[in-house]
């Protein structure tokens, strides 16, 4: 049991390091490029260390991200937060299941990507920026941030992971 935990916290922590990177390097490329890193280290992590250490990351991510001036208005993080936990639980769930292996891949990005785009555009666009006091043009542009742009990013980030999860789990037997 004592190694489970110490597995499980040295693996969260690495990933949220590394999530800490995406973030931090990434910043002054632009949305489509961090969001693409953090939702590729979502499901690496998801996927490598377990749904427990996806979670954890997910949950914690966006308030990083606020850290480091890339993250949106205070109301919307915990919307971006759920956001990020339904892109994990599809991946944890999916991933899971015996049939083709392409197959679960697929599933999982396109299935991922439109739960993640559905939670942030209602969340965000439908339920928090009518309840909170910002500037039209803000509101335009978190709605834009938080539109089509998520399942893009989210779309990105699994299909990334198509590719290096694989050969980082190869690696890692080696």
């Amino acid at each position: 049991m004592k190694n489970k935990s110490v597995r499980f916290i040295t693996l969260t922590a690495a990933f949220l390091a590394l999530l800490i990177v995406f973030q931090s390097l990434s910043a002054s490329l632009g949305q489509m490029v961090t969001g693409s890193l953090v939702n590729f280290g979502l499901v690496a992590a998801t996927l490598l260390a377990g749904w427990k250490s996806g979670i954890v990351i997910a949950l914690l991510s966006p308030f990083f991200a606020k850290l480091f001036g890339i993250g949106p208005i205070y109301p919307i993080l915990p919307v971006v937060a759920l956001g990020n936990a339904t892109l994990v639980a599809v991946y944890a769930v999916v991933m899971n299941r015996s049939f083709n292996k392409t197959l679960r891949w697929v599933i999982s990005v396109i299935v991922a990507a439109a739960l993640k785009y559905a939670v942030l555009t209602v969340g965000v666009v439908k339920l928090v920026l009518p309840l909170v006091s910002v500037p039209a043009p803000q509101v335009t542009k978190l709605a834009a941030m938080f539109g089509t742009t998520q399942f893009f990013t989210a779309f990105i980030g699994g299909a990334v992971a198509f590719i290096a999860v694989p050969l980082i789990q190869k690696a890692v037997k080696r």
